[in-house]
């Protein structure tokens, strides 16, 4: 098992024009507690408006770069490129509720929901495309070709460990 730390190093530096406000994405069901999917549907999908114009700089070598561009107690956001071939093992989110959705390119998903009997299923998602899971969702995304694939993810609580699997 490995930590959230562990999982995203290098840590990537967040200044205050890194963060994107969520003023623009409010919405009623956001509050003090845990947000549910729905709620953090609503968040990417106002965070991705607000990051259209951001680009993040794969480094050579690597496959994905990343930066959170929002954090507060109940809510954490992601921008994440995704390089051609690159791909996040299967994992889960630590019992957080997620939400991604693509700013541009194109991802593929296995995904399974642990709390159901369903079998693990393969998605194509397409720019715009929105996922939302809760806590007991694994999945696995990657981009097999290019060009680089930009997405934003949220996630209540935020993030403290993500747990790999085989």
């Amino acid at each position: 098992m490995r930590s959230l730390e562990e999982a995203t190093r290098p840590p990537l530096a967040v200044t205050p024009s890194s963060v994107v406000s969520l003023s623009t994405v409010m919405h009623p069901s956001f509050g003090a507690g845990v947000l549910g999917p729905d709620a953090l549907a609503v968040a990417v999908e106002g965070l991705a408006r607000s990051a259209a114009n951001e680009r993040l700089d794969i480094g050579q070598g690597e496959a994905r770069a990343y930066r959170r561009i929002f954090s507060s107690g109940n809510l954490e956001a992601w921008l994440i490129a995704w390089g051609e071939g690159s791909c996040l093992g299967l994992h889960d989110h630590g019992g957080s509720n997620g939400a991604f959705t693509l700013v541009s390119g194109s991802l593929l998903e296995l995904s399974v929901d642990l709390a159901t009997s369903e079998r693990p299923k393969v998605s194509a998602l397409q720019q715009g495309s929105i996922r939302r899971f809760g806590a007991t969702y694994v999945h696995e995304v990657w981009n097999p070709r290019a060009p680089v694939a930009m997405s934003v993810h949220a996630y209540s609580p935020p993030l403290e460990t993500m747990h790999f699997y085989d």
